[in-house]
């Protein structure tokens, strides 16, 4: 929550997007999400500090960017200009808009806790 708290604070409108249950999958593989899309968007969206927030299907959001043209796109810190979708860097940098990249709370990704049950 302190990552989309310090993206609030960066603009005065904040999106967040989230991949559907399809999405997610064909992403990140079998057995995931661990939470349902309704879920995940009950959550977000009880938060004060989010604005709206936009489901998607698709592998990126270059479409919605398109549209949106956010004057500030956030990007975690696992990503950098080289990393991330290169579709959506250009879509960006096309209509002038930038790019930042912030830190997540450290081990609180479904990923990082999947690894830890594991262990």
């Amino acid at each position: 929550m302190r990552y989309l708290k310090e993206v609030k604070k960066c603009s005065g409108v904040l999106v967040v997007s989230v991949n559907d249950d399809t999405s997610v999958r064909q992403l990140k593989g079998e057995g995931r999400p661990i939470n349902k899309i309704n879920y995940r968007v009950e959550i977000l969206a009880s938060l004060d500090f989010v604005d709206y927030v936009l489901v998607y299907s698709e592998l990126d959001v270059v479409n919605y960017l398109d549209v949106l043209k956010p004057e500030i796109y956030v990007k975690g810190a696992d990503y950098n200009l080289e990393t991330m979708n290169q579709t959506e860097r250009r879509t960006v940098e096309d209509y002038k808009g930038h790019i930042v990249f912030l830190q997540k709370t450290e081990n609180m990704s479904t990923t990082s806790l999947i690894k830890k049950i594991k262990e």
